[in-house]
């Protein structure tokens, strides 16, 4: 008895919760919500906002590039410093040497470690302040159009297909371009 009366209870639960879904489709295309797309990797690689964080963070990487370059010249030259006076040396001062030469190294490599995270936050830092204007570019966009829900198409999501008439993408770079 209980399994006959398990199914219907469960068939009317499912009803209750599509009746919206279905009473939207009843009422016809205007009713049901409407969905767009946009490629926001094209909307970053194409507007001049996008153009302008690549800008920033290629500046910031060179400035964290060449500190690097520097330290790393250094290790070089002391590096070969040691290999030319190897021989020349006591076995102690070798030994103190090849340590202070592993001492530098070690700071060198955590350096370029710190110098990476920076430029990771600064990357993130950055996309965030993109990413604002491109939430607000959107709205914009498609609350003129009446858009319930814009995807987008162009990321890692899970978005298979989308047709090409529902792509906001140049109506938004234009949106983005036009910020301030």
């Amino acid at each position: 008895m209980r399994i006959r009366l398990a199914r219907p209870l469960a068939l009317g639960a499912l009803l209750l919760l599509l009746a919206p879904a279905a009473q939207a489709l009843a009422a016809g295309p205007a009713a049901a919500p409407a969905i767009a797309w946009i490629d926001a990797q094209k909307i970053l690689d194409q507007t001049k906002a996008g153009q302008s964080i690549k800008t920033r963070v290629e500046a910031f990487r060179d400035s964290r590039q060449t500190v690097i370059d520097t330290d790393e010249s250094e290790l070089k030259e002391l590096e070969d410093k040691l290999g030319r006076q190897s021989s020349l040396l006591s076995d102690d001062a070798r030994k103190e040497s090849q340590v202070e030469f592993q001492r530098k190294l070690s700071e060198y490599q955590k350096k370029v470690v710190q110098l990476n995270r920076e430029l990771q936050d600064k990357k993130d830092e950055l996309l965030k302040e993109f990413n604002d204007v491109l939430t607000r570019a959107v709205k914009k966009v498609a609350g003129a159009a009446g858009y319930s829900y814009v995807f987008d198409y162009g990321g890692e999501g899970s978005v298979l297909y989308a047709a090409p008439q529902y792509d906001l993408t140049d109506k938004v770079m234009a949106e983005v371009d036009a910020s301030p």
